[in-house]
């Protein structure tokens, strides 16, 4: 080591004689605004002076190392690489400068590197020492950023350039003359204010901002909050002034308000991203998020399972429909199915409706077969309610629709309204099967026993039903008219299909706008870090299997019953078992089967946040979410799309003696892979990801932070209000937050006032 790390340079020592002592090996560290960069550009002119007086002496050229991330690979092809397109040298010259060593390399910014490469990136600069005999090289990089980094340079030696000393400041504002008396007696008073300009970058933004200011104006402040309050509005004035070209100075002011409000309120001194939760919004705008989220979710899941109830269509139609094309005899002796009009694979729309919801099941935790008995009474009473209202719609419908008016509109109405009635029984007892009790969130407990509070939430919940109905109606119109089938027919059972869905739904919505089927708590929670614990699944295997035999025996026997008797209504009681039989197998086999494999998806797969310190850049936590999610969808979508198929070719071909089986049991296959994998994405991740973009929409919105706020708060760091930490964000000092938090908090009062 040329010099020892303990050795103090005397005062007025630059740092060309540091070069020079260290033989050209040199790291400087230092603190954000501690000059490094300006040292770096210091030296780069004493060197180019001494390489226009000796030729053979190489050529320094400074390159900035946050471009390396994006390119990586050995440091010769980046360095022959930003020669030609930073400093328009030609290729075939700057290959040779690299080559030959006529280049002095001066890499500002290692601290700019991308955390997660910055190891293989020191290993790249160590490298190309070693294969061009240790040429003199200089490295720039904060001081807690390589003192983290688990690789280190090879280098001679190293610098650190020091907080200024209270002797450099005072000498530095004496230089500045009258200028700088308002800051000389602020710095007199508050140390706080000290510690801000300790580095020359914050010396110099801070004399800037005081020089407008007169001493009687700093000794007019009463207080020591007062004096900070007049030097950050004026630096805070002074660096917006340099206009940004995507944001107002209004617009950045209001967004570090709220964030610092934010910050202080939760007592956080780091900002990420992915960590903003509802409880960030006003009242107003969360109740309205959770009924968006709620939507979303319940329409997604209303899109698909009615896009495919749309191919699925009796006896007179033109098309067979997908995925049942060119098998028009593809249910045999069950084509006669519940009668009405629902013979042929339109018999199949009961079993998919009701099956469909069991996707729910990947949000939830294990769930004892002990629930399976409450709220009977309560489904059988909402099946009821839908019967009487469907049957005298659908009735009076089909009945001036009939081409003959008659008795076969009012028979099709109650086919349609003993269907409508099973299927809204299933669903409420299955969502009252799996609605966790203790759950209520903070502003639904307000809302208890308050009569206008409930009003706002009983529209909400009825425009949310509408809404899913609407979108149910919809997907199924689409797809019933792009088979060829008539508009005037399709928008008939729309209608039935619109009140089905909104009925089943205003009453999931009553359970906190239906958050909570869906979502453990009122909180986002990435799905960063995935393990496998293959004991733990072992470990449960036989209770999942216990519970999974117990839900789907007890959804079976409900099926056989209920579908059972419908069809023996039209068909006789000996058809009407036996088709009941076929179909309660298929319900119970899925429905326990979807909640084994959740139930061990559960034990074998666990996920948790990574450390603050581990967010390599901002918003990492949704990128890794949605790819966990997809990974879900691909590793466990096909697992349940294939055990959803055998279950189908089990009770198709051995119980039902269907000679096309194969067929049934394939469409479904392909059916059910492409439902579960949807399920176990939005399950496993894809959930937190529509939640931090509908929760940062109404951010947007309440205009408290623009929706692109990655690049909103990029934009503030360029402007030195605050400094990025990996993947987060802090404010460049504590008295900065508070300043914009104390914004925060009197803007609020006075428009209270």
């Amino acid at each position: 080591m040329g010099l020892p790390s303990s050795l103090k340079l005397p005062f007025g020592a630059t740092l060309a004689q540091v070069y020079d002592t260290t033989s050209g090996e040199l790291l400087i560290l230092g603190e954000p605004g501690a000059g490094k960069t300006t040292q770096l550009l210091l030296l780069a002119r004493e060197l180019i002076e001494r390489a226009l007086l000796d030729p053979d002496h190489p050529i320094p050229v400074i390159f900035s190392l946050a471009s390396w991330t994006s390119k990586k690979g050995p440091l010769v092809d980046w360095l022959i690489d930003e020669l030609n397109e930073k400093y328009q040298v030609p290729l075939r010259l700057a290959r040779s400068w690299v080559e030959q060593d006529r280049i002095l390399p001066l890499l500002d910014g290692l601290d700019e590197v991308f955390v997660g490469h910055r190891s293989a990136c020191i290993v790249a600069i160590n490298s190309y020492r070693q294969k061009h005999g240790l040429l003199p090289m200089v490295v720039c990089c904060r001081t807690s950023d390589y003192n983290e980094m688990s690789v280190k340079l090879v280098l001679g030696d190293a610098v650190l350039l020091e907080s200024l000393s209270s002797e450099q400041i005072n000498t530095y504002l004496e230089h500045q003359g009258g200028a700088a008396t308002s800051l000389h007696a602020a710095l007199q008073h508050d140390q706080g204010l000290v510690e801000m300009v300790a580095t020359p970058l914050m010396l110099s933004i801070i004399a800037q901002a005081y020089a407008d200011l007169s001493l009687d104006d700093v000794l007019h402040a009463s207080t020591l909050e007062d004096r900070r309050h007049i030097v950050f509005d004026r630096y805070v004035e002074r660096v917006l002034a340099r206009n940004s070209k995507k944001y107002s100075p209004e617009r950045v002011i209001t967004g570090l308000s709220w964030l610092a409000h934010q910050m202080r309120e939760k007592n956080q001194s780091e900002f990420y991203v992915e960590q903003l939760q509802p409880d960030w919004q006003e009242e107003k705008y969360r109740i309205r998020y959770r009924s968006t989220v709620s939507r979303c979710v319940f329409g997604l899941q209303a899109i698909m399972t009615y896009l495919f109830i749309g191919c699925l269509r009796g006896p007179h139609v033109r098309t067979l429909g997908f995925p049942f094309v060119g098998n028009h005899d593809i249910l045999g002796w069950m084509s006669l199915a519940l009668g009405g009009i629902f013979q042929g694979t339109a018999s199949l729309e009961v079993m998919w409706a009701v099956i469909s919801p069991v996707a729910f099941l990947v949000y939830r935790q294990k769930l004892p077969p002990q629930r399976l008995f409450r709220g009977i009474w309560q489904a059988l009473r909402y099946g009821l309610v839908a019967f009487v209202l469907i049957v005298s719609i659908s009735a009076l419908l089909f009945h001036f629709a009939a081409p003959a008016g008659g008795s076969d509109g009012i028979l099709q109405g109650v086919s349609l309204a003993l269907q409508t009635s099973f299927i809204v029984f299933f669903l409420v007892h299955f969502f009252g099967f799996i609605h966790e009790e203790g759950y209520r969130n903070a502003i639904h407990r307000k809302e208890k026993g308050s009569k206008k509070a409930r009003r706002p939430f009983f529209q909400s919940t009825v425009v949310s039903s509408f809404i899913v109905g609407i979108l149910a109606a919809s997907a199924f119109v689409i797809m019933y008219t792009a088979q060829g089938e008539s508009l005037e027919q399709a928008v008939e059972y729309g209608i039935i299909m619109l009140l089905t869905e909104g009925f089943v739904v205003f009453w999931v919505m009553r359970f906190s706008d239906g958050v909570e089927f869906f979502h453990a708590e009122e909180r986002i929670i990435p799905v960063e870090v995935v393990s496998w614990s293959w004991s733990t699944l072992r470990t449960g295997l036989r209770e999942n299997a216990r519970n999974a035999l117990a839900v789907g025996s007890f959804y079976a026997l409900w099926g056989i019953l209920f579908l059972g008797c419908m069809s023996a209504l039209f068909h006789g009681w000996v058809y009407g078992l036996r088709y009941g039989f076929v179909y309660g197998i298929i319900i119970g086999m899925i429905s326990g089967l979807a909640l084994f494999m959740t139930a061990m998806i559960k034990d074998l797969w666990s996920s948790e946040v990574m450390p603050a310190d581990a967010h390599t850049s901002p918003n990492v936590g949704m990128r890794l979410s949605a790819r966990n999610g997809l990974r879900a969808a691909f590793l466990f979508g096909p697992c349940a799309g294939i055990g959803s198929g055998l279950a189908c070719a089990l009770a198709f071909g051995l119980v039902g003696q269907l000679a096309t089986w194969p067929v049934l049991s394939a469409a479904f296959t392909v059916v059910f892979t492409l439902y579960f994998a949807y399920a176990f994405f939005f399950g496993f991740g894809g959930n937190v990801v529509l939640e931090h973009y509908i929760l940062r929409w109404y951010l947007w919105r309440s205009k408290v932070v623009p929706f692109t706020i990655v690049q909103f708060l990029d934009d503030a760091t360029q402007h030195i209000l605050l400094r990025k930490i990996g993947g987060g964000y802090i404010f460049v000092h504590r008295l900065l937050l508070e300043y914009f938090a104390d914004l925060d908090r009197n803007d609020a009062s006075s428009q209270h006032s």
